[in-house]
């Protein structure tokens, strides 16, 4: 019943809690895919996957004020279309070690606080936290609108005492800053 449970609220899609571990400072939850594996470019569907498999360990959501990792198989396929990899999934990006609403979620603090100190109160490196934000930031302006500003605003501030300059232009009549 418990492990029945854990699968309804991680929510991931085609997967199903197999074990779990718990450690002192993190919980390792064993998943397993249900659905077939498909091709993350044509979108074809395998009754079994040709090629191997291989165990990968993602990072998640924290439970319980620990960290929460989820170890799944990735299957690998060859698919007609071209494609050679592993198979895809909805909740995992490609070449990823933590999930898409880890993802996220790394972004929503970065928008309020630093990023050093979202990676220590997350436990990961900076850098880890930076480039997280940067695709943030990307996703976030792919999805706006280009905008034709009446005015604009120019700033050019200095980093790291005068030795490198940044100039932000910005459009105060929409509070959009271009890129």
């Amino acid at each position: 019943m418990g492990l029945e449970l854990l699968t309804q609220v991680l929510g991931l899609s085609d997967c199903v809690v197999k074990d779990i571990l718990i450690r002192e400072k993190e919980i390792i939850l064993k998943i397993e895919r249900t659905g077939y594996p498909y091709c993350p470019r044509c979108g074809q569907h395998y009754l079994e996957a040709p090629k191997d498999r291989r165990k990968q360990r993602v990072e998640d959501l924290s439970i319980c004020g620990k960290r929460c990792f989820l170890e799944i198989v990735k299957r690998r396929i060859e698919c007609s279309c071209g494609f050679k990899g592993t198979e895809g999934i909805e909740w995992l990006e490609r070449y990823e070690r933590v999930t898409v609403r880890y993802q996220n979620w790394i972004y929503a603090f970065c928008k309020r606080m630093t990023g050093i100190d979202v990676a220590i109160l997350f436990g990961i490196s900076k850098h880890m936290v930076y480039r997280l934000d940067k695709e943030g930031i990307q996703r976030e302006l792919a999805l706006q609108k280009p905008i034709r500003p009446k005015r604009i605003g120019v700033d050019e501030i200095s980093r790291k005492k005068g030795h490198r300059h940044a100039t932000i232009i910005s459009a105060p009549d929409e509070r959009k800053i271009e890129t």
